[in-house]
Protein backbone atom coordinates (compact mmCIF):
# COMPACT_ATOMS: atom_id res chain seq x y z
CA UNK A 1 0.00 0.00 0.00
CA UNK A 2 1.44 3.56 -0.99
CA UNK A 3 1.54 6.25 1.46
CA UNK A 4 0.77 9.46 0.90
CA UNK A 5 4.56 10.44 1.77
CA UNK A 6 5.83 8.10 -0.53
CA UNK A 7 8.29 9.10 -3.26
CA UNK A 8 10.78 7.78 -5.41
CA UNK A 9 14.38 7.48 -3.91
CA UNK A 10 16.61 9.32 -6.22
CA UNK A 11 19.29 6.91 -6.56
CA UNK A 12 19.43 3.93 -4.44
CA UNK A 13 23.31 3.22 -3.81
CA UNK A 14 23.26 -0.37 -3.03
CA UNK A 15 21.35 -1.33 -6.20
CA UNK A 16 22.44 0.54 -9.08
CA UNK A 17 20.22 3.44 -10.30
CA UNK A 18 16.87 1.79 -9.95
CA UNK A 19 14.32 4.12 -7.77
CA UNK A 20 12.19 2.48 -4.84
CA UNK A 21 9.27 4.10 -3.03
CA UNK A 22 8.97 4.26 0.95
CA UNK A 23 7.27 0.96 1.01
CA UNK A 24 10.22 -1.18 -0.68
CA UNK A 25 12.77 0.76 2.17
CA UNK A 26 13.96 -0.19 5.51
CA UNK A 27 16.07 2.20 8.11
CA UNK A 28 18.83 -0.10 7.08
CA UNK A 29 18.44 0.53 3.36
CA UNK A 30 17.96 4.43 3.99
CA UNK A 31 20.32 4.59 6.44
CA UNK A 32 23.30 3.07 4.66
CA UNK A 33 22.05 5.43 1.37
CA UNK A 34 22.47 8.51 4.00
CA UNK A 35 26.06 7.36 4.48
CA UNK A 36 27.31 5.92 0.92
CA UNK A 37 25.61 9.50 -0.39
CA UNK A 38 27.78 11.40 2.40
CA UNK A 39 30.87 9.79 1.76
CA UNK A 40 30.26 11.00 -1.86
CA UNK A 41 29.94 14.29 -1.12
CA UNK A 42 26.03 14.08 -2.41
CA UNK A 43 24.29 17.70 -2.70
CA UNK A 44 22.74 19.19 0.30
CA UNK A 45 19.17 18.67 -1.35
CA UNK A 46 19.82 14.99 -1.89
CA UNK A 47 20.95 14.49 1.51
CA UNK A 48 17.74 16.48 2.54
CA UNK A 49 15.60 14.14 1.05
CA UNK A 50 17.26 11.49 1.92
CA UNK A 51 17.05 12.61 5.82
CA UNK A 52 13.44 13.10 4.94
CA UNK A 53 12.79 9.62 3.70
CA UNK A 54 14.87 8.14 7.03
CA UNK A 55 12.56 9.93 8.77
CA UNK A 56 9.60 8.65 7.12
CA UNK A 57 10.68 4.55 7.32
CA UNK A 58 11.97 4.89 10.69
CA UNK A 59 8.77 5.84 11.96
CA UNK A 60 6.62 3.55 10.04
CA UNK A 61 9.19 0.86 10.93
CA UNK A 62 8.75 1.60 14.91
CA UNK A 63 5.67 2.14 14.89
CA UNK A 64 5.30 -1.61 13.33
CA UNK A 65 7.99 -3.10 15.89
CA UNK A 66 5.67 -1.22 18.96
CA UNK A 67 2.65 -3.26 17.45
CA UNK A 68 4.35 -6.40 17.82
CA UNK A 69 5.72 -5.58 20.97
CA UNK A 70 2.31 -4.46 22.54
CA UNK A 71 0.49 -7.52 20.62
CA UNK A 72 3.16 -9.93 21.99
CA UNK A 73 2.68 -8.49 25.81
CA UNK A 74 6.45 -7.39 25.90
CA UNK A 75 7.04 -6.36 29.08
CA UNK A 76 9.83 -4.17 27.54
CA UNK A 77 7.29 -2.00 25.33
CA UNK A 78 7.10 1.47 27.43
CA UNK A 79 11.19 1.23 27.53
CA UNK A 80 11.11 1.06 23.64
CA UNK A 81 8.83 3.63 22.86
CA UNK A 82 10.86 6.20 25.02
CA UNK A 83 13.89 5.25 22.70
CA UNK A 84 12.02 5.11 19.83
CA UNK A 85 10.81 8.67 20.31
CA UNK A 86 14.17 9.89 20.81
CA UNK A 87 15.66 8.75 17.77
CA UNK A 88 12.50 10.47 15.94
CA UNK A 89 13.22 13.53 18.00
CA UNK A 90 16.60 13.34 16.90
CA UNK A 91 16.04 12.74 13.02
CA UNK A 92 12.97 14.97 12.89
CA UNK A 93 14.96 18.15 14.50
CA UNK A 94 18.05 17.57 11.74
CA UNK A 95 14.95 17.60 8.88
CA UNK A 96 13.12 20.39 10.72
CA UNK A 97 17.29 22.11 10.67
CA UNK A 98 18.20 21.34 7.16
CA UNK A 99 14.75 22.84 5.75
CA UNK A 100 15.53 26.08 7.30
CA UNK A 101 18.59 26.28 6.23
CA UNK A 102 20.44 24.46 2.81
CA UNK A 103 23.55 23.29 4.88
CA UNK A 104 25.94 20.22 4.93
CA UNK A 105 23.92 17.19 7.46
CA UNK A 106 26.36 17.88 10.41
CA UNK A 107 28.76 15.27 11.29
CA UNK A 108 27.06 14.67 14.43
CA UNK A 109 24.24 13.21 12.19
CA UNK A 110 26.46 11.13 10.28
CA UNK A 111 27.52 9.71 13.54
CA UNK A 112 24.47 9.43 15.17
CA UNK A 113 23.02 7.38 11.76
CA UNK A 114 26.12 5.35 11.44
CA UNK A 115 25.40 4.34 15.04
CA UNK A 116 21.75 3.69 14.79
CA UNK A 117 22.78 1.46 11.76
CA UNK A 118 25.37 -1.06 13.72
CA UNK A 119 22.61 -1.62 16.06
CA UNK A 120 20.47 -2.43 13.40
CA UNK A 121 22.26 -4.93 11.77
Amino acid sequence: MAHASSALLPLNPLAGSAPLLDDDLSMVTVASALLACHARGADDQTMLTICERLLTVTERDLLERERRMQISGDPDLATQVRRHGDVLLIMSRQVRDLRRRATPVPQTFIRFVGTLLERMR
